[in-house]
């Protein structure tokens, strides 16, 4: 991965990738039987959302050199669908604390269409589509291997479809697959030099 960034920058966004998809995967642990998530799963989401926003800045830094519009605008749509996966933790965090039901929610939006459109339904989206496009681009690039490149866009693909459906054994083939290609992304940060 090229970058002027720092070592100390590089590290830091190999341990948030990781640690990010990691948490992803234990908060799929946390599903209630209707395939919506706990407390828990939802403070677990809300924290993986922070540490892979980090990690997908670091991803997005390496593209600037070859890049500089996608880099910038990828990134931005990028964190649109983080702010939107981390709107879904809230949802489900208050939601199972008042222990409102999900017909509420199609009242809320029913009242509030444009703003929860805004919020929840056109951001949600955004995150698994942003990688479907960048195992694209970090192929396209050579910045990974293309075997990389297309489990991070297998991984954006069934990313909805497991979390749409709620099945939990899909939730949790596409935790594994999403964390392959982020791992050795994350490699590559751990290894490079400044000089590279």
């Amino acid at each position: 991965m090229q970058s002027k960034s720092s070592i100390l920058d590089k590290k830091f966004w190999a341990i948030c990738l990781v640690s990010g998809q990691l948490i992803v995967i234990i908060s799929s642990f946390f599903w209630k039987e209707n395939g919506r998530h706990t407390i828990n799963g939802s403070v677990l989401v809300f924290f993986s959302m922070l540490f892979l926003a980090i990690g997908l800045i670091g991803i997005f830094d390496s593209l600037k050199p070859k890049l500089p519009v996608y880099s910038r605008l990828g990134l931005l749509y990028v964190l649109y669908g983080i702010f939107g996966g981390i709107a879904f933790a809230f949802e489900g965090l208050y939601s199972d604390i008042f222990n409102i039901s999900d017909k509420i929610g199609v009242e809320a939006a029913k009242l509030y269409p444009t703003q929860l459109n805004l919020v929840l339904f056109w951001s949600g989206p955004a995150f698994p589509l942003s990688l479907l496009v960048l195992g694209i681009v970090l192929t396209r690039t050579k910045l990974v291997r293309w075997w990389v490149g297309t489990l991070l866009s297998v991984g954006g693909v069934t990313f909805p479809v497991s979390r749409i459906l709620r099945i939990e054994w899909l939730a949790h083939l596409n935790d594994l697959i999403l964390f392959i290609p982020l791992c050795i992304i994350a490699y590559l940060f751990w290894n490079t030099n400044e000089a590279e």
